[in-house]
């Protein structure tokens, strides 16, 4: 469980650091914006190959994206696929999205989605057996 918290505090501290690092962009972008705006009034009047439109089309481009590890199942090892499988149903009960999960865990969406759907069926047909006992 130590393992799985400190898995969701680096997650959370990597998107706070993209948070910071996209709005520096934001201020950026704006900056270009409105050197443009000086000098031609508005954006739309400002000629193509301006030195104001190149500096507002390079911040465009270099926009910073998040990016996490996808793993997939057949790329871990087997005591690593039971652990993301354990993680997984743990995660699920915290409240954590599909995405959530695949980011925090570095693992596939699709692989994600495979494991939650078992966790499910595993639960519910369990909590089925027990209705039966007790009747």
């Amino acid at each position: 469980m130590k393992l799985l918290k400190t898995k969701i505090n680096r997650y959370y501290k990597r998107l706070e650091q993209h948070r910071m690092i996209h709005h520096a962009f934001f201020i950026r972008l704006l900056e270009a914006i409105r050197d443009c705006e000086d000098a031609y009034g508005s954006v739309m009047d400002a000629p193509n190959d301006s030195k104001e439109m190149w500096m507002i089309r390079r911040c465009v481009n270099s926009e910073p994206v998040v990016e996490f590890k996808e793993l997939t199942f057949p790329e871990m090892s087997t005591s690593k696929v039971y652990r993301v499988c354990k993680d997984v149903g743990r995660l699920v009960e915290m409240g954590f999205t599909t995405r959530e999960i695949s980011h925090i865990l570095e693992v596939q969406l699709k692989c994600v989605r495979t494991t939650i759907n078992r966790y499910r069926d595993t639960r519910y047909s369990s909590q089925r057996k027990d209705k039966t006992n007790e009747n």
